[in-house]
């Protein structure tokens, strides 16, 4: 093999290892959602498009995220929060720079948003009150033999996690209502997997501040947040006959 060769065969190898690098970086972007007096946002929706991907997170108790394992220099990133105006923004690393702190995203507050928020549509399919968020199920997808847990993955700040715990803003929940009572077990990811998506037609997350809180209407302190679920009558009475 001649010098030109073996020159060629070096630069073909280097070539290869350089592009095989260039594939395993893993840029990782983070920051904070905050509101006009620099408080956290928790539970903000955060999506990243990088390339053919879409990366999603959910902003922590204190506004928090990071969101790791893009593979492409440029992405475009979308912050959303219920009452808060969205965030749009494109972002684009240097060729040497793995991470990309964005500091603090301010959100402004919605216009119209007052004591209680409206969001239209031939359905409403969200109403946002002082200590409730109330989603209308007729305004989601719902497929026959469909559950609870289905049903609760559409709903905008809400997570279920692959074991079933729910979180809503940042929070797990830890209580459930039917019908405004107390249902005999807390067992969110037991409730979720077994009742079917369509016997319900409203589903509510509310902070709770307590029984004393409820009796006297001075809150203290930070709030649980349970799940309360409004029957579809009809649709109940038709699954009792089958």
């Amino acid at each position: 093999m001649n010098a030109q060769r073996i020159i060629l065969l070096l630069v073909f190898i280097c070539t290869l290892s350089n592009q095989e690098l260039t594939a395993q970086i893993k840029r990782t972007i983070k920051g904070s959602v905050k509101d006009s007096t620099n408080q956290g946002i928790p539970g903000s929706h955060i999506r990243v498009i990088a390339g053919k991907d879409t990366l999603t997170a959910i902003a922590d108790k204190d506004g928090g995220f990071s969101i790791t394992n893009i593979t492409v220099k440029r992405l475009d990133l979308m912050v959303r929060s219920i009452g808060y105006k969205a965030y749009a923004s494109d972002i684009t690393f240097e060729d040497d720079q793995n991470q990309f702190d964005l500091g603090d995203i301010v959100l402004k507050t919605a216009s119209n948003m007052l004591d209680e928020v409206v969001i239209k549509g031939k359905i409403t399919p969200i109403r946002v009150m002082k200590d409730t968020i109330e989603y209308n199920t007729e305004a989601f997808v719902i497929r026959e033999g469909d559950y609870v847990e289905d049903l609760l993955k559409q709903f905008p700040g809400m997570i279920v996690s692959d074991n079933g715990k729910v979180t809503a803003m940042g929070k797990e929940l830890t209580k459930l209502r039917v019908n405004g009572k107390d249902f005999f077990t807390s067992n969110v990811a037991e409730f979720i997997k077994k009742l079917p998506s369509s016997i319900f037609s409203h589903i509510q997350v509310i902070d709770d501040y307590g029984d004393e809180a409820n009796f006297t209407g001075i809150k203290v302190g930070q709030p649980k947040k349970f799940l309360t679920w409004l029957l579809n009558r009809e649709k109940t009475k038709e699954h009792l006959q089958t």
